[in-house]
């Protein structure tokens, strides 16, 4: 016997996802990542993204009906003010905390305060069901022993009821613990790196993480994603002249090639039809190669076919230099 709480139904969700499959409508994600790295710029961006039904990281989105942003870490106008302006974003809901003269600091260790502090902000922002929680950053909220287990889950558990009451989804940020330097004794998985708990992962619904050069030895940023009933996947960026996250290296540098002729788009179609939509996926070097042989090009062409590919979402890069055939709706 399947047991549903009152007023609940097993029906179809009500609002569609956000990222089909990777941020499901009333899901509470996680998004974690060294300190300074850029989260909040590229958070920035994604909201821009998801106001306008653009694609993140290569993937569908869709529309929520309004997106908010709730700040713990600092003053709005010192930091998330400047990303949102520069991403497009200046008029974003927002609830920055240390922007509020009355809020008593030392008592955000008290569950109740900070369970109340949770709805104080969300009751200034107003966001109609079907809407986008943004929390920059989390911890603040969930416990003041981040490493203890339980005290994790009941944080998590509180505020996902609140986004069920509200019917929200949530994506909140969260920070990574450092690196040892014995690299015997270091994390193989970023996951693995989330400060305090690992409860935070068993109990969201999807994990995200932002890896920087410094932590992966390359000349790029690394998003990964790793939901709990979709492929995981990841996406690389380079940082533009205004320090927002742009497509790394031979995907920007493709960006910008002529549109693909008729013909070459019926080829493209049948190179893709080939490809498998489960990783893990044909390696860049078979995909270009492919490319190369069926539309008759050489290899930087190729390079900015592919990237047209990944735009239209024909195509999704699973991981590095792997690449599945997407079988979400694709874009237009």
């Amino acid at each position: 016997m399947t047991t549903l709480p009152f007023g609940s139904s097993s029906s179809q969700a009500p609002y569609p996802d956000p990222i089909p499959g990777v941020i499901p409508f009333g899901s509470l994600c996680i998004f974690m990542g060294p300190p300074k790295r850029g989260k909040t710029a590229l958070l920035a961006d994604w909201f821009a993204r998801l106001r306008d039904g653009r694609p993140i990281c290569g993937l569908p989105t869709n529309r929520p009906t309004a997106l908010g942003l709730l700040t713990t870490d600092h003053k709005w106008h010192l930091n998330q003010a400047g990303w949102f302006a520069k991403a497009g974003f200046p008029d974003v809901r927002y609830y920055a905390l240390r922007d509020q003269p009355d809020i008593l600091w030392r008592k955000l260790k008290t569950p109740a305060y900070a369970d109340m502090l949770v709805n104080r902000a969300l009751d200034a922002l107003a966001l109609p069901p079907g809407g986008f929680l943004g929390i920059d950053v989390m911890g603040p909220f969930l416990t003041s022993r981040l490493n203890d287990y339980a005290e994790v889950v009941g944080g998590l558990g509180t505020i996902s009821q609140f986004m069920d009451r509200r019917q929200l989804t949530l994506l909140g940020l969260s920070h990574m613990s450092k690196q040892k330097g014995d690299t015997r004794d270091q994390y193989k998985d970023p996951y693995e790196r989330i400060m305090g708990s690992g409860a935070q992962i068993g109990f969201s619904d999807t994990m995200f993480y932002l890896l920087g050069p410094k932590e992966i030895s390359q000349p790029y940023y690394e998003v990964g994603w790793q939901p709990t009933h979709a492929p995981s996947g990841t996406f690389n960026f380079g940082r533009n002249d205004l320090g927002l996250f742009v497509p790394y290296s031979t995907d920007a540098a493709a960006e910008g090639g002529e549109e693909p002729s008729e013909a070459d788009q019926q080829r493209l179609e049948a190179v893709v039809d080939q490809m498998p939509s489960d990783p893990p996926g044909w390696t860049r070097k078979q995909l270009k190669t492919a490319i190369e042989l069926a539309c008759a090009v050489k290899e930087r062409r190729a390079d900015q076919l592919i990237w047209d590919l990944q735009q239209r979402l024909y195509i999704t890069r699973v991981s590095r230099g792997r690449y599945v055939k997407t079988m979400f709706v694709r874009a237009t």
